[in-house]
């Protein structure tokens, strides 16, 4: 018995992994309030002798529990506190463990920018205004919202891609692919100006593809990048 151990002999060193192995008790048989009071109170007060791993790990598991038990903007708080916490940490002290925990947080917070931009549609005038005033300031807003939605998601998963961080950076890699396979799709499937003629509207679509097939080899480089090394 873990509980009987650890009262004890207080002072073995085993006790330290002994803490951490009833958390997981906890965790595994879905006793959730249980399993985040032993990990909040191993990395709040760590006991003597608690490595920076088991700290950090212990943060982490808080942090499952948090994504099964609450909603997703309390589980972004608790990333955000731990990310502060590394920012803390000097180079020296990040093992590849800690790398790991880093890239997960990071990729975490990738991918919600990565859905704010996904989500964007060149989709013309709301209203289905026909003014071709209109259509021009939408379509050139929804561009711009796009390219820079693309900017910015390539910029928070590349920050993942360098890092150790083992499978996430792989993660972030496939991602951006992804993105770039997004924005070609988007631009394919983008609104045609219905103050077009049919040949000008045939002419622009063709306009569209010849943009999209650039996004479309950045892409696949991606995709290759993580074929090569897998």
């Amino acid at each position: 018995n873990n509980n009987l151990y650890m009262s004890t002999y207080p002072e073995d060193e085993r006790t330290i992994g002994k803490i951490i192995d009833n958390a997981k008790i906890y965790q595994k048989f879905d006793q959730d309030v249980a399993a985040r009071k032993a990990y909040s109170a191993f990395h709040t007060k760590p006991p003597e002798g608690a490595t920076l791993e088991m700290v950090f790990f212990a943060r982490m598991q808080e942090g499952e529990i948090i994504r099964k038990t609450e909603n997703k903007y309390k589980l972004d708080k608790h990333w955000t506190t731990i990310l502060n916490q590394f920012k803390k940490l000097k180079p020296e002290q990040m093992t590849p463990l800690l790398e790991t925990f880093k890239a997960q947080i990071l990729f975490e917070k990738a991918q919600q920018e990565a859905q704010k931009y996904l989500d964007v549609q060149i989709s013309g005038p709301k209203g289905g205004s026909t003014s071709q005033r209109a259509i021009d300031k939408a379509l050139k807003s929804q561009l711009k919202a796009k390219q820079d939605g693309l900017k910015t998601t390539v910029e928070k998963y590349t920050e993942v891609v360098n890092m150790n961080g083992g499978e996430w950076k792989l993660a972030a890699v496939v991602e951006i692919g992804k993105s770039f396979d997004n924005y070609a799709e988007t631009i394919i499937n983008s609104y045609i100006p219905v103050y077009l003629s049919e040949d000008q509207s045939e002419m622009y679509q063709m306009n569209l593809e010849d943009r999209s097939y650039q996004y479309q080899q950045q892409a696949i480089g991606y995709y290759q990048k993580v074929l090569e090394v897998s």
